[in-house]
């Protein structure tokens, strides 16, 4: 059995959209909404950060 643990980033866009990404750093979930969404770094705000841990079998 494996433990897997990653963070989950809520992020929000200027326009008010608001995205829920996984990921192990802040810049990776960043680097991810911006290829996913288009935007510039610099339009996103992170609104919140939670660890998830994850047991597998």
């Amino acid at each position: 059995m494996g433990v897997v643990k990653f963070n989950e980033f809520t992020l929000k866009i200027r326009n008010g959209a608001t995205f829920q990404i996984r990921a192990n750093t802040g810049s990776e979930a960043i680097k991810k909404l911006v290829k996913a969404q288009g935007c510039t770094p610099d339009n996103i705000t992170v609104v919140d950060v939670r660890e998830v841990i994850v047991n597998r079998k």
